[in-house]
């Protein structure tokens, strides 16, 4: 499926348990749009497929890197 998403990148470092330097690059979804066509059952047409959904934000409480 397409969709359009807005948001930002986050990527943050971080230390294993054997002490070895991780980077963790997040995805942070603001809002996104559903841009593929679905199939109209009575005409045969499409029609287009709008729905802004907004995510869940992240306060930043949660330190684990996964």
């Amino acid at each position: 499926s397409a969709i359009y998403l807005e948001g930002k990148l986050r990527t943050r470092k971080w230390t294993d348990k054997d002490n070895n330097t991780r980077y963790t690059t997040e995805i942070i979804a603001d809002s996104f749009t559903m841009l593929d066509r679905k199939q109209d059952g009575s005409s045969g047409g499409s029609s287009n497929i709008a729905n802004d959904v907004e995510m869940p934000s992240n306060d930043g409480g949660d330190d684990l890197p996964f």
